[in-house]
């Protein structure tokens, strides 16, 4: 019985599709070829059908190849708010390549809503937890809800705690924040619309799209330092390991 139901229609072709999930274009394709066998005529028949539910870009979770952009797309003619279709298409595609799937309800909330919005710039709340809930620190307590956190470089971070006006290095390094000072700021920076982020006068136009990672990375070492070792400040340093590195070559050894 089961091969009888769930056979594939002779007048169907055997091709990868790229329907979103729960998509009834895949159940109608299947139902029209069920009546072109039953009424036998597939040889006189032409059928033609498009990627999907006009489908801007489809990508998958590593190993199925790489993200697809139908470039030609007349919806990316418009480039406002810096290509913002642009962006918030490959940055949902790249959730699919993560691994996320579609959320729903369809509420403009979520960055992984199986439709396109404007209403905001990148991952919101839902899809950074998701990505934290897959890839991030298993011992985190914030995996509901309720207790969820948003997430959000060193010295980036300590600017936006500082309130700098400008990158200012001599008031950057050696500051000595409170760690919930620097969550605070980490957090406030992965909220932070792409426009909101350009205008810190601190912000590097190069950190502009990346400073959410950074920050999340940031913030996370400091909340597990917090949880575990009981810091509860935080000191920041313009140098690291490979200043260190260079220091160890030209300074003489202790006698």
């Amino acid at each position: 019985m089961a091969e009888t139901v769930f056979a594939r229609p002779l007048a169907l072709a055997d091709v990868t599709t790229h329907y979103c999930p729960g998509c009834t274009h895949g159940l109608i394709h299947r139902l029209v070829a069920e009546v072109l066998d039953e009424l036998e005529v597939k040889e006189r028949t032409v059928g033609v059908a498009p990627v999907g539910c006009a489908v801007l870009a489809y990508n998958y979770f590593p190993n199925t190849g790489d993200m697809v952009v139908d470039v030609p797309d007349s919806y990316y003619t418009n480039t406002s708010s810096a290509s913002l279709r642009l962006r918030n298409v490959v940055a949902h595609e790249h959730g699919h390549g993560l691994g996320l799937e579609h959320a729903c309800p369809v509420n403009q909330t979520k960055l992984m809503e199986p439709y396109v919005t404007l209403v905001f710039d990148g991952p919101q709340h839902d899809d950074i937890l998701a990505t934290n809930r897959a890839y991030g620190d298993r011992y985190e307590h914030d995996d509901s809800a309720p207790s969820a956190a948003d997430l959000g470089s060193v010295t980036t971070v300590t600017a936006a705690a500082l309130g700098l006006p400008a990158y200012d290095p001599s008031r950057i390094h050696g500051a000595d924040l409170a760690a919930q000072d620097v969550v605070s700021a980490a957090t406030a920076l992965a909220r932070a619309d792409g426009a909101t982020r350009a205008a810190a006068g601190y912000m590097h136009p190069g950190r502009v799209d990346v400073i959410g990672a950074g920050a999340l990375i940031w913030r996370t070492v400091v909340q597990r330092l917090v949880r575990d070792s009981g810091i509860t400040r935080v000191r920041t340093s313009e140098h690291d390991i490979l200043d260190g590195l260079v220091w160890s070559q030209v300074r003489p050894e202790p006698r």
